[in-house]
């Protein structure tokens, strides 16, 4: 919703003289939505068919914790799904959108399942046989790189106007500004720690300062995804909630704390497919 990208016009009235750099400021309707959970709601309301109030899950989106100015650019050539769209923003923030079991457009933030109390615990007894396995097993991030502030369309120096500052050359010359936060002592550590890359719709420094910290304090240890069949487990579970798995396999014997990723209902034989990662 910000910076003008080549399918971009606008009239002037008359016929210009040489070259005119512009920013575009976009949808304002009702009000400028620059946060993560505004522009969803504004893009899913207006084009993805969900009806404000009663397909908004309004304490989710009310509660989110994700202050940080962002921006999107959709232009009248833009192919991508309005749920690419969303996804673009949610990651912007590491947070997710989904819908609730009564159909309501929902979302939360991917945080560290430990900063949370665990709503359920699942033992031995719940797992279905010996489904219980690991999906997914990441090596350590130490350092994060997130873009931000980024344009939509970069112009060299020969492509703007003679009156554009020097300072101003040089940011619509890069695609976006980047803000870096490592830790050392994860990458001393471990033997294939990870340098992880984001590109965000975020627009401050700051908040992108932020994120990389945050990826980096969450992400800075081996960090699994679990699978399991769970008996007795129709409507006990929702994604984003944190719980505590034990196991007497997998060096769960004491426990651990996980946030739920995906849950598979079976009504038919009253059973649940689980994905936790922690």
């Amino acid at each position: 919703m910000r910076r003008a990208s080549p399918s971009a016009w606008c009239g002037w009235g008359r016929r210009r003289v040489g070259q005119v750099t512009v920013d575009f400021e976009g949808d304002v309707s009702s009000g400028y939505p620059d946060t993560a959970a505004a522009i969803v709601r504004r893009l899913a309301t207006l084009y993805g068919g969900v009806v404000d109030p009663d397909e908004i899950d309004a304490a989710a989106f009310a509660g989110l914790a994700a202050p940080q100015a962002m921006h999107l650019w959709l232009g009248p050539q833009d192919g991508r799904t309005i749920d690419q769209l969303i996804r673009t923003l949610m990651d912007s923030v590491e947070g997710w959108a989904g819908f609730t079991r009564d159909g309501r457009l929902t979302l939360g933030l991917h945080r560290s399942p430990e900063v949370e109390p665990a709503t359920t615990d699942i033992g031995a007894a719940d797992e279905i046989g010996r489904s219980l396995t690991i999906v997914q097993s990441d090596d350590p991030v130490w350092r994060a790189r997130i873009g931000y502030d980024g344009l939509e369309l970069v112009q060299s120096a020969d492509e703007l106007a003679e009156g554009v500052a020097a300072d101003e050359r040089a940011y619509y010359g890069r695609q976006h500004r980047v803000a870096p936060y490592a830790d050392t002592v994860v990458e001393g550590l471990h033997a294939r720690p990870r340098d992880v890359e984001r590109t965000t719709q975020l627009d401050d420094p700051a908040d992108a300062a932020d994120l990389a910290r945050t990826i980096v304090l969450r992400d800075g240890q081996i960090r699994r995804v679990w699978s399991l069949d769970v008996a007795r487990g129709l409507l006990r579970f929702r994604p984003g909630a944190v719980v505590r798995l034990t196991s007497p396999r997998y060096d769960l014997g004491s426990g651990r704390t996980l946030r739920v990723l995906r849950v598979v209902e079976r009504a038919n034989t009253r059973t649940v497919r689980l994905d936790l990662w922690g």
